[in-house]
């Protein structure tokens, strides 16, 4: 019964996470730029919505490897009233 379900059932579409990460890592590096950079929660929104078969791991693989200027880091002190 198990066998004749799996048979069926549409295949995913499968793509290796390392072409994957490829496609996002040269996405980021067309939507940002050292003079204008992106947090990571704005960027892995923009990929997942833009990028085909994008997931959030490949995501982290990608922005591991992207070049820090075009990062823009969380400020420890947002929010704050001090």
């Amino acid at each position: 019964m198990r066998r004749d379900i799996k048979r069926v059932w549409p295949a995913r579409k499968k793509m290796k996470s390392a072409a994957i990460s490829g496609v996002i890592l040269q996405y980021l590096q067309t939507i940002t730029t050292p003079t204008a950079p992106l947090t990571r929660a704005d960027a892995q929104r923009r990929c997942l919505a833009q990028v085909p078969d994008a997931f959030p791991e490949a995501f982290r693989k990608a922005w591991a490897i992207l070049d820090p200027s075009h990062k823009r880091g969380r400020s420890r002190y947002r929010g704050s009233t001090h």
